[in-house]
């Protein structure tokens, strides 16, 4: 079984975010193998020095990654030793992204005012609490039928009079940013 992380760590991540890490490496190491169940959530509060509500967020990180599923009753299940792959699409500079939106076209499903706070916080690199303009919607290639991606658009609240033109097709929500 791992040891909790080094000092250094604890002081600049969440202990969750401690905890589920630990909880992923004694799985990787294969300390649980898959169809195990991992200790109930009062062994792991003793064995990490931590609250119920920490586990919890711990257990939702590595079922959000796909390593464990809860079932009541039976417990906290293994179901994988390697986390679900994540794809994030990037680009290195703001001379990239004409050609990205102009191979594209973006079809939003949401756009409303949000919180980043936790996880989200983390993301975006803000203080937890600042607000943000969040827009949902499906990329779609050219005049394409079928979406190749589900796109997740964070802007500035400081750019919040941008929402009600979010989608416009055609112009790219940094245009839109650069606009205002």
């Amino acid at each position: 079984m791992s040891a909790v992380p080094t000092a250094d760590l604890v002081a600049t991540q969440p202990q969750y975010v401690l905890v589920a890490q630990t909880l992923i490496d004694d799985i990787r190491r294969g300390h649980y193998g898959v169809g195990d169940l991992l200790p109930p959530e009062t062994a792991l509060c003793t064995q990490f020095g931590v609250s119920r509500h920490t586990v919890r967020e711990a257990m939702r990180l590595l079922i959000e990654r796909g390593l464990v599923t809860r079932q009541r009753g039976i417990g906290t299940t293994v179901t994988s030793r390697e986390p679900r792959a994540h794809y994030t699409q990037s680009t290195a500079s703001v001379a990239d992204l004409p050609q990205y939106v102009e191979e594209t076209r973006l079809v939003t499903k949401e756009v409303k005012d949000v919180l980043a706070m936790g996880e989200l916080s983390e993301l975006l690199d803000c203080p937890p609490g600042q607000r943000w303009l969040y827009a949902r919607g499906f990329r779609y290639l050219g005049n394409g039928k079928d979406p190749i991606a589900l796109t997740h658009i964070y802007v500035n609240a400081a750019y919040a009079g941008i929402q009600g033109l979010i989608g416009t097709p055609q112009t790219p929500v940094y245009s839109l940013i650069e606009r205002q």
